[in-house]
């Protein structure tokens, strides 16, 4: 029975320290828990804006694209609005075209 105290006593304060660690990791658990738990926040945030992002981009190259063809577009309206007319010297028509093409038409 002295036996049993003796380990009893030897053991008491390992089981102190025991405890002790015991409960500096469960401190530092509930720390990472909490530093997992603002990363998992952080990263959610981040897709979130990720995809909203890449929305934005779409949507602007969709509509830069739509901006880059008017241009083309109304420039081929200009060619194709554009008169030749054979046989006239170049600056005959003067000020103005339509005069110009008024007389030239009109008159006999």
């Amino acid at each position: 029975m002295a036996a049993i105290q003796d380990l009893h006593g030897s053991l008491e304060p390992k089981l102190d320290a025991v405890t002790v660690d015991v409960n500096l990791l469960c401190t530092d658990l509930k720390k990472v828990k909490e530093n997992v738990t603002n990363v998992e926040t952080d990263i959610a945030r981040l897709q979130s804006t990720s995809k909203r992002l890449e929305n934005q981009v779409l949507f602007l190259t969709t509509e830069h694209e739509k901006v880059m063809a008017r241009p083309e577009d109304q420039e081929g309206r200009a060619w194709r609005n554009i008169i030749r007319v054979v046989g006239v010297p170049g600056g005959a028509e003067g000020l103005s075209v339509e005069l110009f093409l008024y007389r030239g038409l009109l008159t006999p």
